[in-house]
């Protein structure tokens, strides 16, 4: 019997072309993605922001039923609340 040939080729026996060819969408925005410089910057504030959101019971400094009374009724809050 006689071996059985691969059809597919290895990745590194392809040209930069040809991988380019062969690339999913999903890789193809990854590669994009990955050379812009302000995309990253944006995706890392967003991913900051989300487990900020996540994690807020833990990062604030008061727990959420405390009201403080003095600042609700102070003057400038009262001015900036008109």
């Amino acid at each position: 019997m006689s071996e059985a040939i691969s059809v597919k080729p290895e990745r590194a026996e392809l040209s930069a072309e040809e991988r380019y060819y062969l690339a999913s969408q999903w890789q193809l925005m990854w590669q994009k993605f990955r050379h812009h410089k302000l995309a990253i910057i944006g995706g890392s504030v967003l991913v900051v922001l989300y487990l900020a959101a996540i994690f807020a019971d833990f990062l604030a400094p008061y727990p959420k039923d405390i009201r403080f009374q003095k600042i609700l009724l102070s003057s400038t809050h009262a001015r900036s609340s008109l």
